[in-house]
């Protein structure tokens, strides 16, 4: 996975853990790493602890990134979706970290038949304790949750099967 860009929008509690498991587990290069928040001081602080690359928009950080995490709030997805979906192209793979919504929505709302995956971690993958169900939207390719487990393997208890696949209504 060294060739792989990460992207994340959202830096608040669960951005942060997510990012810090990917770049204390090796997994991919902090300089790999692209965040953007529209709270600037939450981005500035992961690049100063960890390194990574702030985006000075939505427009920079979908360009540098092959794989696109959106960790905001839900009453915030479907301006965030509108504001990015022009900027996303068919190799990008979406992660939602969203409560309460599904890929279905997500494949709706950007109508291009992007390849996304839905994680569901639980609180104590704020410590590196935790269970993460993922769940492939009908886009995503067959790969691609083996991919995103493999990215965040060190939130959960990695010594044991991390994940729990399912299917969640659409």
């Amino acid at each position: 996975m060294e060739q792989l860009t990460l992207g994340f929008i959202g830096c608040g509690s669960m951005g942060t853990a997510i990012i810090k498991g990917i770049v204390k587990n090796n997994t991919v290069d902090s300089d790999k790493i692209w965040v953007y928040d529209v709270q600037a001081d939450k981005a500035e602080a992961l690049q100063k602890n960890i390194s990574v690359n702030v985006a000075s928009d939505y427009s920079e950080l979908c360009e540098k990134s092959d794989c696109i995490f959106l960790v905001v709030k839900p009453a915030d997805l479907s301006h965030l979706l509108s504001r990015i979906n022009n900027l996303l192209h068919e190799n990008h793979l979406i992660v939602s970290v969203i409560a309460g919504i599904s890929t279905g929505f997500i494949d709706s709302a950007l109508g291009n038949n992007h390849r996304v995956i839905r994680l569901m971690p639980n609180t104590p993958c704020l410590i590196g304790e935790g269970v993460i169900a993922i769940s492939p939207g009908k886009y995503a390719r067959e790969s691609d949750p083996d991919m995103v487990e493999e990215l965040v393997a060190s939130l959960g208890l990695k010594k044991r099967k991390i994940s729990i696949w399912m299917q969640l209504l659409p």
